[in-house]
């Protein structure tokens, strides 16, 4: 709409109404999001199978060895993608349809005009995201495990920090003309200048680039962090020189019991000085019985000489053990409501 003013002013002029305007951006807006719609779902299906061979690959090489023979998707998943693909080129294009049906044709050739009233929405803008930074921080402030009230809360700050950018755009602009007036002269001063006077344009521009980096800092963080876990995990975990277990048949399963006498066989070899043997089962927890059985695991002794845990509720977790109780794992608290105060389970063993 930005690029076609001209166009659309001449239309307008020459007898075209504002429903044949209306209609025509719409139409070419379905049309442009339908095809990008369906690149996007094939180059997605492409991407994520390769995405899948990548982590089953890094599965393979450091953990046990798995097989993806295909990933297949679903239909309703691809209805789904294409509906919310198409409908949100609508959507985008609904505002600037009903802009250029509005202004009138001579109007329409004048650049200044929408310029002029999008520097006049800047007060109101930044007045709806000063309300959304502050209702997402006070939805922040709810302790919750409800992920719809996080998300909405982030969701709040992006858009809100978005909504700051015209603003910012103006600020930064007048504080940097003096700089650039000094080192480039007559130039240094029309840049910034035209930056404020193209604000429609420039601080979708900004917003969009500020979005985008900051989603990448974040999962490059997450990634990070995940990367450090699993290693803290692994250095905390694997305290053992050699681990023996029967042919596993799937990965996280043992098909049988090792012989408990191997133990003492194992601890007459040179070199030996301990062994600790584990049995794994899969239990009933009868106040829960719309989650997965629980994974229960029973060790000899603890092989980890340095393990970090984040929540605990006694001081030696050795003794804990051995005098009958359980650590369950911060997922599981979680999706069971187990708390400080709540810290009792029931398992038919």
């Amino acid at each position: 709409v930005v690029q076609r003013r001209s166009v659309i002013g001449i239309l307008r002029s020459v007898g075209a109404t504002r429903r044949q305007i209306f209609v025509l951006i719409l139409g070419e807006a379905i049309i442009l999001g339908a095809i990008g719609t369906v690149l996007g779902m094939g180059l997605g299906i492409i991407f994520g199978r390769g995405a899948v061979n990548l982590v089953a690959q890094t599965i393979s090489d450091l953990y046990f060895t798995i097989n993806v023979q295909r990933v297949s998707v679903e239909t309703i998943t691809l209805v789904k993608g294409g509906a919310i693909g198409v409908v949100a080129s609508l959507i985008a294009a609904l505002i600037p349809s009903y802009d250029a049906t509005r202004t009138r044709p001579a109007g329409t050739m004048r650049r200044s005009d929408q310029e002029n009233a999008a520097r006049g929405l800047v007060p109101l803008i930044t007045l709806v995201a000063i309300v959304m930074n502050v209702a997402g921080v006070l939805l922040l402030q709810i302790e919750t495990n409800n992920l719809i009230i996080s998300f909405g809360a982030l969701f709040l700050i992006v858009v809100g920090g978005a909504l700051l950018t015209p603003l910012a755009l103006i600020g930064a602009m007048q504080i940097a003309t003096p700089l650039t007036d000094r080192i480039f002269g007559v130039l240094g001063r029309m840049a910034p200048r035209a930056v404020v006077r193209s604000l429609s344009r420039t601080s979708v521009a900004v917003a969009a680039l500020t979005v985008a980096i900051s989603v990448i800092v974040g999962v490059s963080v997450m990634i990070s962090s995940f990367r450090s876990t699993v290693g803290n995990w692994l250095d905390s975990t694997l305290g053992s020189d050699v681990f023996i277990s029967p042919a596993l048949v799937t990965a996280n399963q043992n098909p049988v019991d090792v012989d408990p006498e191997l133990v003492d066989m194992v601890l007459t070899v040179d070199g030996v000085e301990s062994v600790s043997a584990s049995r794994s089962v899969n239990v009933i927890a009868p106040d829960y019985p719309d989650l997965p059985p629980v994974s229960l695991q029973a060790v000899d002794f603890d092989i980890s000489e340095d393990r970090q845990f984040v929540w605990l509720q006694v001081d030696d977790y050795i003794q804990a053990l051995e005098d009958g109780q359980a650590i369950v794992s911060e997922p599981f608290a979680f999706r069971r409501d187990i708390t400080r105060e709540n810290d009792t389970i029931t398992l038919l063993t």
